[in-house]
């Protein structure tokens, strides 16, 4: 399978009255990668807690992040047309954020999470799930399949990692190819008011592990 995206996401610890200053430092300090259009929206004085206002991406658009006053989410894709991600960028980004999280903005984390998507082309991605994840005498009746499982991991405290496999569709180069799907997301426990560091490099280390083992490839 191929590694085609990810979503890494920060709650922060407490609601900030407005992110303007958390977008210019993003700006200032990941001005290499976030160089393509950026946006600032008004804030309306009754606007969500996790309506995003701020907006920065990459020229090409394959890295972008959202900014509310609750959150912050990293989005990356392959580059320059390619569907193919290389996981390997996205852990320093991540620490490149927190770098500025913690800075003079000072914003804690209460959870973090990173979820990567999956793809492998079929012609036939019902059957491909019936013969990778069922028993032959269940599936037979079956002319679509998906699941979705968590697989909580406790180190320490508990990480959450839902995993989900559907038929799908991968847009590539103007067609439309048939595949098979897989989600995997891996986050902190919702409950914890404050997260450290550790926690968020567990996260990545889980990811990473599934990168390899998944999609490590990057071919099929």
């Amino acid at each position: 399978m191929i590694l085609t995206a990810t979503q890494c996401a920060f709650f922060f610890s407490d609601v900030l009255a407005s992110p303007t200053r958390l977008f210019g430092d993003l700006q200032h300090d990941l001005g290499d990668v976030l160089n393509g259009e950026a946006t600032l929206l008004p804030l309306p004085s009754d606007a969500p807690q996790e309506f995003p206002v701020g907006n920065l991406q990459s020229s090409s658009g394959s890295v972008r992040i959202a900014i509310s006053r609750s959150r912050l989410d990293l989005y990356c894709s392959g580059e320059d047309s390619s569907i193919v991600l290389n996981w390997k960028k996205i852990p320093k980004l991540v620490e490149r954020i927190r770098i500025v999280l913690k800075g003079a903005n000072g914003i804690g984390l209460s959870r973090f999470g990173c979820t990567l998507s999956f793809f492998k082309a079929s012609a036939n991605p019902v059957l491909e799930i019936k013969d990778g994840f069922f028993s032959k005498a269940f599936a037979d009746s079956c002319d679509e399949l998906s699941f979705r499982v968590n697989e909580p991991v406790f180190k320490e405290i508990r990480f959450n990692r839902l995993r989900s496999v559907s038929s799908g569709s991968l847009t590539n180069g103007g067609s439309i190819q048939a595949g098979v799907v897989e989600t995997l997301d891996i986050n902190t426990d919702q409950s914890l008011r404050y997260i450290q560091d550790v926690y968020i490099d567990e996260v990545l280390s889980m990811a990473s592990e599934a990168y390899e083992s998944i999609g490590g490839a990057g071919v099929e």
